[in-house]
């Protein structure tokens, strides 16, 4: 994936395939669904955040999914490309290119998997053992599920964004992540040391191993905020590590007043300090957080008083 997600290997394809391959790579649609795709697909949610809509011919109902940035910045490119190309409006995001003047046909499956194998063989595809390889349409979707199972996302949470019929499809990642783990997890457990240096000893086939296993797993909270909540969908990666209350797609609520509240002093400390030293670039930087921490707090305080006068009624 690595390969066929390089940006120079992705710029050897035609702008509609280029931009039909990232479509796939980042929503784990199958091909005939993304191929099918209405020429404005994208809708926003209550916070702006932009979702896929879609009609998922195997369950054959009407979905949802957020979109990623790069899946957004493919979707406008081709409604840009297919505006250039037809004059008159196109009901489908990927139209058939050839034979097709009023844009009244999409693009065929076979079509896209002929272009998937010609550029593979260009741009050389080869497995880990250096062997040429060749990947489907549909493994882009195998992908997609295990990078999501790989982040936390709950399984339940995976089948509805691939819109699975059962948990049992979902399982098949769920099963693969969890061998990979306990095999990563059994190698980190033989070389660990405690805080005098001391090895501690592990036995993988021991009848405890399975018990720390489970607790190891119990204790794997991830991404949790001590004053908030990320709005970012689970499978995107953060560009602001450190940085929520300078973050657009942070969100909080009443509940974490005493931690803003709390902030907000030690912020102010933080850039008297800071100026007091002459380190005007880290002032700056905390006055930014202070500035959000007086927008949120005010916020929060009158949704707080009005619930609390929606209890008293």
């Amino acid at each position: 994936m690595s390969q066929l997600e390089r940006p120079d290997n992705l710029d050897r394809l035609a702008d509609s395939t280029r931009n039909l391959v990232v479509v796939l790579i980042e929503t784990g649609l199958r091909s005939g669904d993304a191929c099918s795709l209405p020429f404005d697909p994208i809708v926003n949610d209550s916070v702006g955040w932009p979702c896929l809509h879609y009609f998922n011919s195997k369950v054959r109902t009407e979905q949802m999914i957020p979109l990623s940035p790069p899946a957004v910045k493919a979707i406008r490119a081709q409604q840009e490309n297919v505006r250039r190309r037809w004059t008159q409006a196109s009901p489908w995001l990927f139209p058939k290119e050839r034979a097709n003047p009023d844009a009244a046909l999409p693009l065929a499956v076979d079509t896209l998997r002929d272009r998937l194998s010609s550029w593979q063989k260009a741009i050389d595809l080869r497995d880990e053992a250096g062997r040429p390889v060749r990947v489907t349409a549909h493994q882009f979707r195998h992908t997609f599920g295990t990078r999501l199972i790989n982040a936390g996302v709950p399984q339940h949470l995976v089948q509805q964004l691939l819109g699975h019929r059962s948990p049992q499809m979902t399982a098949v990642y769920a099963h693969i992540h969890d061998s990979t783990l306990r095999r990563a997890f059994d190698d980190y457990q033989q070389s660990r040391v405690n805080i005098v240096g001391e090895v501690l000893g592990y036995e993988p086939e021991a009848p405890t191993a399975g018990a720390e296993w489970v607790k190891h797993n119990l204790a794997r909270v991830r991404d949790s905020l001590p004053n908030g909540y990320c709005g970012r969908p689970p499978q995107q990666d953060c560009p602001h590590p450190n940085a929520c209350l300078t973050c657009p797609d942070f969100q909080t609520t009443p509940k974490f007043l005493l931690v803003h509240r709390q902030q907000r002093d030690n912020t102010r400390i933080l850039i008297a300090t800071a100026e007091a030293n002459g380190q005007f670039r880290l002032a700056a930087n905390h006055r930014k957080v202070a500035a959000s921490l007086d927008r949120i707090i005010p916020a929060l305080e009158a949704l707080e008083g009005g619930q609390e006068a929606g209890g008293a009624c």
